[in-house]
């Protein structure tokens, strides 16, 4: 059943809404989390359920047997064919946007470092250290909550809106069950996988870190924590989840009629599709709702994620990224005066705060104003800047892309495994042993004052960002060379 635009926009957002209020009043009614745990609890059923439905020989998906064809509905018209095809009129190939897969392959080694830099500054991750307060003498956890809130603000917006962009194009091609039986596979499968394979793997070398280096006195216990690696829980992948979701939707809605739409300019955007945005998204944060759907409440996150994908459909539809549209993208950005003030603001957004981060410290209103800057410019900037650059390939550039989705994949292993590694070097070069972890806490209130400590720590941090993204494609690429792995992957 194919419901009108107007309809499912009101339907979908009263379902969103119903949803978003449930989980914040079992936050609060029973306790805090619960309703976040809860509602995940469901999703990961949910999409078991669906990726099995969509894979019923999961079996025949990983490996090299012959794949089921989608079956169509009953009632899906034949496809019309001209009656003389050697008169049929040339259909113009759209050309092809090399400079998306490269952004794509940006974005996934800056998911790399943004946990590595979670583990360094102690927030966000399976487990940290650094954890000490913020002080201006705590350079690296200053620099690290810079960056941090800086890819928070965009980067999974991009990652959507390249998701989006290609959605349409798939869906015409092998219609609605045939679209969702291969949404489900490339990204149901590697969502339960996660749930309930990697992630307890992730978890219990977590924990065995924490054993590993935590001082002898420490009050930490893994008899305590012992559960998590139990309930299913797809990390890094909720995104896979949230695409499922989307391209659900996306796959119920009657596409008969396009939507007609200009692309907007970045004064517009910024001034007036982001400022309601945005205070929702900040109503999200203040309110208790955690994650949703295992989705993590912050800068650029929920309401964004959904005008991103949707943006990204609209944009395919509108031909807003090809070069001779009428109002798109490119005409827009070739105007000098919007590209000198759309990149200066977003650079003055972004040095701003990182100098306002070492002379001051965290700042929660700095981070406020920056966050809204980069969200509000980020999409112009990031697509002008590699469709200018970085909008060619090679053969690097395409293993890369290729193996793009399966590093983001499993690169919560590398992160741990560096970040260890960085510990155990740090112990055995400064001949500390006083990693302390209290009770249940996965982070460390270690403050790192030896005089050294920091240039360790900066150190430390640049060379496990860069193994840790090298060792994660290197093993993606062989991944992908398994007999049967590239039609999930």
């Amino acid at each position: 059943m194919a419901y009108s635009k107007s309809y499912a926009t009101k339907l979908y957002l009263v379902a969103l809404t119903t949803a978003v209020v449930l989980n914040v009043a079992m936050n609060w009614v029973l306790g805090e989390g619960a309703g976040s745990f809860l509602f995940g609890l469901a999703f990961v059923v949910w999409m078991t359920i669906k990726t099995f439905y969509y894979n019923e020989h999961f079996a025949a998906t990983i490996c090299c047997c012959e794949p089921i064809p989608p079956i169509e509905p009953a009632d899906a018209p034949p496809p019309v064919l001209p009656s003389n095809t050697s008169q049929a009129p040339a259909v113009k190939k759209s050309e092809r946007l090399y400079y998306l897969d490269n952004l794509k392959v940006f974005l996934t080694m800056l998911v790399i470092v943004h946990h590595i830099t979670c583990t360094f500054v102690g927030v966000g991750w399976f487990w940290g250290f650094n954890g000490a307060k913020m002080t201006t003498d705590n350079k690296v956890k200053n620099v690290g909550f810079w960056l941090l809130t800086a890819n928070q603000s965009y980067f999974m917006c991009m990652f959507f809106f390249i998701s989006g962009y290609f959605t349409p194009t798939s869906f015409d091609r092998k219609g609605k069950f045939g679209f969702l039986k291969d949404k489900f596979k490339r990204l149901g499968i590697p969502y339960v996988v996660m749930c309930f394979m990697i992630y307890p793997v992730v978890m219990i070398s977590s924990l065995l870190i924490i054993e590993d280096v935590m001082s002898p006195d420490s009050t930490f216990s893994l008899g305590d924590v012992w559960f998590y690696c139990l309930i299913p829980n797809p990390t890094v992948l909720w995104f896979t989840g949230w695409l499922c979701i989307f391209n659900t939707v996306y796959a119920s809605v009657d596409h008969s009629e396009p939507y007609v739409m200009a692309c907007p300019k970045p004064f517009f955007f910024l001034f007036v599709y982001t400022p309601p945005l945005f205070i929702l998204n900040l109503v999200l944060m203040l309110c208790g709702l955690g994650t949703f759907f295992f989705m993590p409440i912050s800068w650029g996150s929920l309401p964004f994620d959904v005008l991103c994908f949707f943006g990204g459909c609209v944009a395919k539809r509108n031909k807003w990224l090809e070069s001779d549209t009428p109002g798109g993208l490119l005409e827009i950005m070739s105007n000098t005066w919007t590209r000198v003030w759309t990149f200066g603001i977003f650079i003055l957004a972004c040095v701003g705060c990182l100098v306002f981060y070492l002379l001051e410290g965290y700042n929660y209103f700095m981070s406020l104003l920056a966050a809204y800057i980069m969200i509000g410019l980020a999409f112009f900037v990031q697509l002008d800047f590699f469709r200018r650059h970085f909008n060619w390939t090679g053969r690097w550039s395409k293993i890369l892309a290729e193996s793009a989705y399966t590093a983001y994949i499993i690169h919560p292993l590398f992160v741990n495994f560096w970040s260890w590694i960085f510990l155990k070097t740090y112990e055995a070069s400064s001949g500390t042993d006083d990693i302390v972890f209290i009770g249940t806490n996965l982070t460390s209130t270690t403050e790192f004052t030896a005089p050294d400590s920091q240039e360790w720590l900066f150190g430390g941090w640049i060379c496990a960002s860069v193994e840790a993204v090298v060792s994660t494609w290197f093993l993606a690429h062989r991944i992908r060379e398994i007999p049967g792995f590239k039609k999930v992957l």
